[in-house]
């Protein structure tokens, strides 16, 4: 009895596998026709946009833009413009900020005599590392935004706390014309500015 199980398990999982094994080498066989280096290599150049561009990723391509005014309790006013660029698998984004200090007021975050200079513009980049659609959004890996421009100019960037900033992840949503992207604790919404 325990023989007759053993054969019967050992061909069902024989059959099982061989049944599979097509499957696993199909793409990897050579072509038996031949074909210009182009031809052949296209696939192999598709391989990595396929986790970062996929078509249902392509979606999300554009340039999407955010802005934001407001003001805090001691008088400082900030003018904020964030523009999310998705094209060909990579994502690029620019945060502009303008900063105006309330009369006698100073910077917690630059050193003096650099903490009374206003208005105060700043301009940070960042690059994702990688982008993977997640079910029907798409999450991005950042490798930490930078400050690459500033007035006024007599700031050296050494001043600046926070001139570079730590990878990060954020979740985009589309929803209609509209972007959100989260990281879990806060969110922003993004419209759509162009193609």
């Amino acid at each position: 009895m325990k023989r007759t199980l053993a054969v019967v398990c050992g061909t069902t999982l024989l059959l099982s596998s061989a049944h599979r094994s097509p499957a696993q080498v199909v793409g990897e066989k050579p072509s038996t026709t031949a074909a210009p280096a182009e031809a052949r290599s296209a696939p192999a150049k598709q391989k990595p946009s396929d986790s970062s561009g996929s078509s249902s990723s392509k979606r999300f391509d554009g340039t999407w833009r955010a802005t934001g005014s407001w003001k805090v309790q001691v008088g400082n006013s900030f003018n904020l413009t964030q523009t999310l660029i998705i094209k060909d698998g990579v994502a690029n984004l620019t945060r502009e900020l303008t900063s105006t200090l309330a009369s006698g007021k100073q910077w917690t975050d630059l050193p003096a005599p650099y903490n009374s200079s206003s208005p105060l513009y700043t301009k940070r980049t960042n690059k994702s590392t990688d982008l993977k659609t997640e079910g029907s959004n798409l999450k991005v890996h950042w490798q930490g935004a930078r400050l690459t421009d500033w007035t006024p100019k007599t700031i050296p960037i050494g001043a600046f706390k926070n001139a570079a900033g730590q990878p990060s992840t954020e979740l985009l949503i589309l929803s209609e014309d509209r972007l959100i992207a989260t990281n879990g604790e806060q969110s922003q919404t993004y419209t759509r500015a162009g193609q």
